[in-house]
């Protein structure tokens, strides 16, 4: 229904599918089986029966070239010697409108896919790759975190890695291949980087860090924008120290020690503002303590006893 996929006929036959879903369930928590009631119907017909899960590439739709079947082998090797763990490809002709989401996971129920040795499986349809679409099937095994390819890793490497390939002149079906490859060496890269192990890549293999933005880089590049900011705008200078101020002083407040300096620094504030000195002029004018202390030139120390107040005398 979503996908608009329905010719006249079949809206039943999905509304039906459903409905013994749902039946199979409900016997099964009362030791009913699925015969017992009728329900014998397939719901993914068109998933390939798997005669050995050990294998690496499972290639049912031949989109796979010899080339890159032997490096998805060699990185395969890698992982299986230095982490005990593998990820495991598969290939259909079509998907018939089914998200491989859905595939994947009944492929896995039905052949255990995702065991100890296979931490991950990658389904491809041939007819959504064919199309320029680059949606692909992911499964993990419980050992491996949920989010070991974030939500903008996963986007990183379906528009930025697979649809340049799709979309790049040539053979289509070496496009196709290659993008099978290059979402499994970008999925290999991560999950090795998860089991703390480094894979031997050849040079120019698909990377997802080459997109991803460190977080040392974002906070060098918030500090150089601040610095900036400051120097071309002074206030905004006494905009940021002041709420560093008041969260001091919060924690200045339960010591009567504590709101004693506090009302003391405010009073400098309003007694400097009221002297008609511009806030945030002087900045720590002279070297004399925080809170207004005369110091022995005569002026109020930090800029007449009140942040930024300007040097107003005493």
């Amino acid at each position: 229904f979503m996908s608009d996929n329905c010719t006249e006929g079949e809206g039943s036959s999905a509304l039906m599918q459903a409905y013994e879903f749902l039946a199979t369930e409900i016997a099964k928590e009362y030791n009913v089986s699925a015969d017992a009631l009728g329900i014998t119907r397939d719901f993914y017909p068109q998933l390939p029966k798997i005669q050995d899960v050990n294998q690496t590439i499972q290639d049912f739709a031949g989109i796979i070239s010899e080339q890159d079947k032997e490096f998805i082998e060699g990185v395969s090797s890698q992982l299986k010697a230095q982490a005990k763990t593998n990820i495991v490809v598969i290939t259909l002709e079509d998907s018939h409108g089914v998200s491989l989401g859905s595939l994947l996971a009944e492929l896995d129920s039905r052949h255990k896919l995702i065991n100890d040795e296979q931490a991950v499986a990658l389904l491809f349809s041939k007819d959504t790759l064919s199309s320029g679409k680059t949606v692909f099937g992911m499964r993990r095994s419980n050992s491996i975190p949920k989010d070991f390819i974030t939500g903008t890793g996963i986007s990183n490497l379906r528009n930025k890695i697979m649809k340049p390939t799709l979309e790049s002149d040539g053979d289509k079906d070496a496009s196709i291949s290659k993008a099978v490859a290059d979402n499994y060496a970008c999925v290999a890269r991560k999950l090795a980087k998860t089991m703390k192990v480094k894979l031997d890549l050849p040079e120019g293999t698909a990377d997802l860090a080459e997109f991803e933005t460190g977080t040392v880089t974002i906070v060098v590049s918030l500090i150089l924008i601040l610095v900036v900011a400051c120097i071309v705008s002074p206030p905004l200078l006494v905009v940021i120290i002041l709420p560093f101020i008041l969260i001091y002083q919060l924690f200045l407040l339960p010591f009567p020690s504590g709101r004693k300096k506090i009302r003391k620094f405010w009073h400098d504030v309003s007694s400097t503002s009221g002297s008609g000195s511009s806030w945030g002029s002087s900045i720590g004018r002279s070297g004399g303590s925080y809170g207004g202390r005369s110091s022995s030139s005569g002026r109020s120390s930090y800029g007449g006893g009140s942040f930024g107040g300007g040097g107003a005398s005493r």
